[in-house]
C-alpha cells in the first residue's frame, strides 16, 4: 500500500481550485481517499468548508464527490476515509476541483491523501 499525498492552498473565498495528480505508474488501484484540514486561525468545526470532487482515468469514472469537513490537521488522528476500488490505467491523471463555501478564514491548506496498492 502507498499514499498519495497532495496539498492544495485555499486562497480565494467561495473560489475554485483545479486538482491535477499523476500518481506514479506502479500504482494499480485507489482504494481510498481521505482529506485533512490544516488551518491554524480557525476552531475546528463540522460544517462543511467545502466540496471536494476527483475523476479518475482520464475522467473515465467520477467517484468521488463529498464535503470536506475541519477534521483534525493531523493525519494520524485517522480522518474519515471514503472507500474505493477504482483501478487505475497506464499513464492516468485524476482530476478534479475543490470548491470552497466560505466556512473558514482564508487561506487554509487541505491535503488529499489517496490509498493506492500495486
Amino acid at each position: 500500500m502507498a499514499w498519495v499525498i497532495t496539498p492544495l492552498t485555499i486562497d480565494m473565498p467561495l473560489g475554485v481550485t483545479a486538482i491535477e495528480i499523476k500518481p506514479p505508474a506502479y500504482l494499480k488501484t485507489c482504494t481510498g481517499v481521505a482529506v485533512s484540514v490544516v488551518s491554524e486561525n480557525n476552531p475546528a468545526q463540522t460544517l462543511p468548508l467545502g466540496i471536494l470532487s476527483l475523476s479518475f482515468n482520464n475522467k473515465a469514472s467520477h467517484p468521488v464527490h463529498v464535503e470536506v469537513c475541519d477534521y483534525p490537521n493531523v493525519f494520524d488522528k485517522q480522518p474519515e476515509i471514503y472507500p474505493l476500488e477504482e483501478s487505475l490505467r497506464e499513464n492516468t491523471i485524476i482530476t478534479g476541483y475543490y470548491e470552497d463555501l466560505e466556512r473558514c478564514e482564508i487561506p487554509y491548506q487541505i491535503k488529499i491523501y489517496l490509498r493506492c496498492k500495486k
